[in-house]
């Protein structure tokens, strides 16, 4: 995995800042309070979040208050470019709580593959550590260093313990028995203990407990029926007793109360006679029975709100005299500022002539620059033309021309004069060669003469010296005739030579005659001078376009100029304006003008549209009054009424009406309740019928007083035995058998029994687990300590071979002089750290074989010496890791330069 860019949008103190990142070994420099802890944080921060680990909600840490934007509006978010497996990916992270989110890009497609990654359980945002291939707590215990802090956490050596036994019992480092054993504890947890009520073994514990109390109480219930039913019984001929007794007293009862029926039909006769005398008077009033007295009611309201509308029809009259008066004293007012026609449209144009004014003023400056403008090109193109020529750059064609012809010339020259060198050696040569044969021929005939004279006879001796002598003269001849020939050949061949040099001279000639004219020295100058022509006669062109473009917009501004200038006149004009000038101090009156009769129309508009408001209220009004007026009248004509009066009069005499109504009814309801369910005529025969019992004598205040004592008795008597009545059926109805008590008593401790053998399996399983995990940790412990041993060798240059380290990441070393393990706290600091380094990068390795994952620094080199870091750095660039390094000291730059390592380096107070 290799960081290419950090963009920090809003992380702590750094806003708006991008960081780029190489392969290799990247310094990040700073002075304390520079921002590195936080560039370091932020990165931790985009691939994990700030969330508590192993919790089991959501929870913040405190890096996330730490961190929080000192400037929040900028945002708490950023975003960090980083390659896998050579593909970029663009993570892109919010912070802020309640708007928390990660998006996942594809950087080369813009591809949004957040939804294929997966999601945290807890936090419910995407879970980045399926994309990296390494959890949080193995990043902040391995690649990721921070200042003074080297030393592991107790996770890692936890999550360690699960790669291991999980890599070699089930070969997938994925499957934690550190989950299973947790999976065990809390199944053993949700079973519980007999003294946690609320699990199911506490509530199956309770259950039982509750059950044999229950069969207890159920026998003593049963007990105390029985007696309950005993004390029903004598209860019960109590009650007999009292009846008899107030059957009795019923029977003197009516008696009685056939005496006070007599009384009743008095009081009857008496309510009859005055219900009579009220329907007389009833009759008289029959006229006024039909009369809707909320109706009279109504229209009385409605004759006072007649007068109330007439009142205010009087007051919008006056208030529309007042407005028009207004409006004159307005309109002469508007005469005043000396303006006519005053439009809507030229009031309009008036707001806009500050606009008008200040864009006329702006052309007029702009014109006025234009044709400065201009006349600076038409200079510049004139002292441009003047050191112009287009025959310097024919000249300069054909001084170059003039140079090939003679690079052509003097290749010519050096053949033909290698050809002529040629012919001169050879003749030289074949000169040498003619002498040499000639006298080695006349030898040889001297010498073998006196053999031939020996031998032959003198006859053959004149032959032999005629052949010899004919051979010597055609040989002579031959070589004669071939040196008139190289003769001839060698002449042309320096004819040539001369016809070229003399063609290479009048070329000088004429290329001398060039630079003269030019006064340069050489063809160089003579280039330059050229381009300088050639950049001069472009330059005229483009100050010629841009002279074209100038008189374009300069004829533009002019036309907008007088356009505006024409359409000020105009206004004025249209206005009655008298004085037809433009300038500022007439703009500004006319502009204070039409901003004062603007005001003041607005007014009149306002007004008017007060009067038309008034006006339409007060047809509204007089509709009102008049549709009241009709109703009025309406109601006069349904009762025949001639006056107001006679509505007054008819509400008193329907009120009347309805009171002696009222008293009918009082005095029917009280007749009613005399009567009760009898007429006069029934109750005059019961009253003939019971005229035989007025000789018993009996007091009906004792009577009903000793009646009510026995029905008091009897409610007591009736409460006490429903009482307990009841309380026997309700003990019965909520009690169960013990039949059935004690078969549910049976199941639950069936249950007991089954959840203490389930926690007795858990804890089997729980202590095989824990030992086969311990078998299997044994067996791996020396690959993490071969991996170790490798790199605390390579960062101490073999300082200290053999280390052991321990379940807990403890880690031990040996002493080369007296041979013994000891503890690495007796060691110092610098050493400390980098065999923790080393515990980081071995447990890495043992991880994840298969990825390279930057490495953090953050001041990690503080306890380390010169020698020790010089020695860390060179071996973290053998190692071709991307390395983060974050110090506020130079010595690492100053080394890495020494050693002509590669760095890349950022200065973060730049």
């Amino acid at each position: 995995m290799i960081i290419h860019k950090l963009y920090i949008k809003g992380f702590g103190k750094i806003s708006n800042k991008e960081i780029i990142l190489k392969n290799g070994i990247n310094i990040i420099y700073g002075e304390n309070e520079a921002g590195k802890t936080t560039i370091h944080q932020f990165i931790e921060g985009m691939l994990f979040g700030f969330f508590k680990p192993f919790a089991k909600k959501k929870i913040y840490t405190q890096a996330y208050d730490q961190y929080m934007p000192w400037d929040i509006h900028k945002g708490y978010e950023g975003h960090i470019q980083l390659e896998i497996d050579e593909t970029i990916y663009r993570i892109e992270r919010e912070f802020l709580k309640g708007h928390d989110k990660v998006k996942v890009y594809l950087e080369t497609t813009g591809e949004d593959i957040t939804d294929t990654i997966g999601y945290h359980s807890v936090t419910k945002l995407t879970d980045l550590s399926h994309l990296l291939g390494i959890s949080e707590t193995t990043f902040k215990n391995t690649v990721s260093v921070k200042q003074l802090g080297a030393k592991t956490e107790s996770e890692l050596a936890s999550e360690l313990k699960d790669y291991v036994t999980n890599l070699a019992s089930a070969k997938d480092q994925d499957i934690s028995v550190e989950n299973v054993l947790k999976k065990l504890e809390q199944k053993s947890d949700a079973i519980g203990t007999y003294k946690r009520s609320s699990s199911p073994l506490g509530k199956v514990t309770t259950k039982v407990e509750a059950l044999e109390d229950e069969l207890k109480n159920t026998k003593n219930v049963y007990e105390d029926l029985l007696n309950k039913k005993d004390t029903l019984n004598h209860i019960e001929e109590k009650i007999e007793g009292l009846t008899e007794e107030k059957i009795t007293l019923e029977k003197y009862k009516e008696q009685l109360r056939q005496k006070e029926l007599k009384n009743k039909y008095t009081k009857a006769i008496k309510l009859q006679e005055e219900l009579q005398s009220i329907d007389r008077e009833l009759f008289d009033l029959n006229p006024y029975e039909s009369i809707d007295i909320n109706l009279l009611n109504e229209s009385m309201e409605t004759v006072e709100r007649i007068k109330h509308l007439e009142h205010q029809i009087e007051t919008l009259k006056k208030e529309k005299i007042e407005n028009l008066s207004k409006i004159q004293r307005l309109e002469e007012a508007i005469n005043q500022l000396e303006l006519e026609n005053l439009t809507k449209q030229r009031l309009s144009e008036i707001d806009s002539l500050p606009y008008t004014y200040n864009t006329y003023v702006d052309y007029e400056y702009r014109e006025n620059h234009l044709k400065n403008k201009m006349k600076t090109i038409l200079q510049k193109i004139k002292d441009n033309k003047e050191s112009t020529t287009d025959d310097l750059i024919e000249q300069c064609y054909y001084y170059d021309s003039l140079e090939d012809e003679n690079m052509s010339l003097i290749s010519e020259l050096n053949n033909y004069e290698a050809q002529y060198n040629a012919t001169v050696n050879k003749e030289s040569n074949h000169k040498k060669r003619q002498y040499i044969f000639s006298s080695l021929t006349g030898l040889g005939l001297l010498a073998n003469i006196p053999v031939f004279i020996m031998s032959l006879g003198g006859i053959w001796i004149n032959i032999v010296l005629a052949i010899l002598a004919v051979s010597f003269f055609y040989l002579v001849k031959q070589e004669s005739s071939s040196e008139q020939l190289e003769q001839a050949n060698q002449k042309n061949i320096k004819n040539t030579i001369e016809q070229l040099q003399e063609k290479l001279n009048s070329n000088a000639s004429k290329q001398r005659e060039i630079l003269h004219h030019y006064e340069v020295n050489d063809n160089i100058e003579l280039q330059v001078l050229k381009e300088t022509s050639q950049r001069t006669k472009n330059n005229i062109e483009d100050l010629k376009k841009d002279l074209e473009e100038q008189e374009i917009e300069l004829e533009r501004l002019q036309n907008q100029k007088h356009k505006n200038y024409n359409q000020m006149i105009n206004l004025m004009k249209a206005i009655g304006w008298k004085k037809m000038e433009i300038n500022e101090e007439i703009i500004d009156k006319i502009i204070f003008a039409g901003k004062k009769s603007k005001e003041k129309i607005n007014e009149i508009d306002f007004i008017n549209q007060s009067i038309s408001n008034n006006e339409s209220k007060q047809e509204a009004l007089e509709k009102n009054v008049e549709v009241l007026k009709k109703k009025t009248n309406s109601i006069l004509e349904k009762y025949s009424f001639d006056s107001i009066e006679d509505i007054k009069d008819g509400i008193e005499k329907k009120k009347k009406r309805n009171a002696l109504q009222s008293k009918k009814e009082s005095k029917d309801e009280i007749l009613k309740e005399v009567l009760q369910e009898h007429t006069l005529e029934t109750l005059k025969k019961e009253i003939s019928i019971t005229e035989a019992f007025d000789d018993i004598q009996m007091d009906i205040e004792t009577l009903e007083s000793r009646m009510k004592e026995i029905q008091k008795v009897l409610e007591i008597t009736s409460k006490e035995y429903a009482a307990i009545d009841a309380e026997i059926n309700e003990r019965k109805k909520n009690l169960r058998s013990i039949g059935a008590i004690k078969t549910e008593l049976d199941n639950e401790l069936n249950k007991k029994n089954q959840l203490e053998n389930e926690l007795k399996a858990i804890a089997l399983a729980k202590k095989t687990l824990t030992t086969i995990s311990k078998e299997i940790q044994n067996d791996f412990a020396p690959i993490l300590n071969e991996q170790a041993n490798y790199f605390i060798r390579s960062i101490t240059n073999n300082k200290y071979e053999k280390v052991k380290i321990t379940d807990k990441m403890e880690i031990f070393v040996e002493d080369k002089n007296i041979r013994k393990m000891i503890a690495i706290h007796q060691l110092s600091n610098g050493t400390i750290d980098q065999m923790y380094l080393a515990l980081r990068l071995g447990v890495l390795s043992l991880l994840n074989k298969a990825v390279h994952y930057p490495i953090l620094l953050d001041d990690a080199f503080i306890q380390y010496d010169d020698k020790r870091i010089n020695s860390v750095l060179k071996w973290i660039d053998n190692e071709k890791k991307q390395v983060i390094l974050f110090t506020c000291q130079k010595r690492e730059k100053e080394i890495l330069e020494k050693n002509n390592i590669d760095t890349h380096y950022i200065h973060l107070d730049r």
